[in-house]
């Protein structure tokens, strides 16, 4: 625990360096790294005078205008305990979705499920969170990152930071026993969408 924490980080941006301030400390940018990557790929497409075309990175998705004239982008969300399952779909018009979840990455230790995504607070991977957090916003490094951001609080302060935010919305699943899940949604999304839990 000694070597976590971002106050010991130092970015100095006239020189565009960071320094890690701690010995053994290194950062992992794979909470952003493929939102980031979506949205610098659709800001050459626009540059290069594209309309209407989907990029996807590893599930990190933009949807840049419309599929057809007279339709949106339609975009499945997995199920995060149903194998080759659709837990729900969207419609998505210049708008950005990304999921984090315990379903793709993970470890069973004596039949418990350990994400590989690392809660900051104690240097351990998550547990007892939701089994997927899914994130709509105007970006794709803003969903990518609220995604991971929402795992690693829980779905009730997920959706309560989700809330606060304009032009964002969310999904959290979380997984009960007997493979049922409880969903919540962000205001915006209540009865917008329909699920197969």
């Amino acid at each position: 625990m000694h070597s976590v924490g971002y106050q010991h980080i130092d970015i100095i941006k006239q020189e565009q360096s960071v320094f890690l301030g701690r010995q053994r400390m290194s950062l992992d940018l794979g909470g952003l790294a493929k939102g980031y990557a979506v949205d610098r790929a659709i800001a050459v497409l626009k540059q290069k005078g594209i309309k209407n075309v989907l990029v996807v990175a590893g599930g990190d998705i933009y949807a840049l205008g419309m599929r057809r004239k007279d339709r949106k982008w339609l975009v499945a969300v997995q199920h995060p305990r149903k194998k080759n399952a659709v837990l729900t779909t969207l419609e998505l018009q210049d708008e950005a979705v990304a999921t984090s979840g315990d379903y793709q990455k993970y470890i069973e230790i004596k039949g418990k499920r350990y994400s590989h995504i690392i809660n900051p607070e104690i240097g351990f991977p998550c547990d007892d969170v939701p089994a997927s957090a899914t994130v709509l916003a105007k970006d794709c490094l803003s969903a990518d990152a609220l995604a991971t951001a929402i795992f690693v609080l829980g779905p009730e302060k997920g959706i309560d930071l989700v809330d606060y935010l304009e032009n964002t919305e969310a999904i959290v699943a979380s997984s009960w026993e007997g493979g049922s899940l409880d969903i919540l949604l962000s205001r915006g999304l209540k009865g917008r969408l329909k699920f197969n839990p």
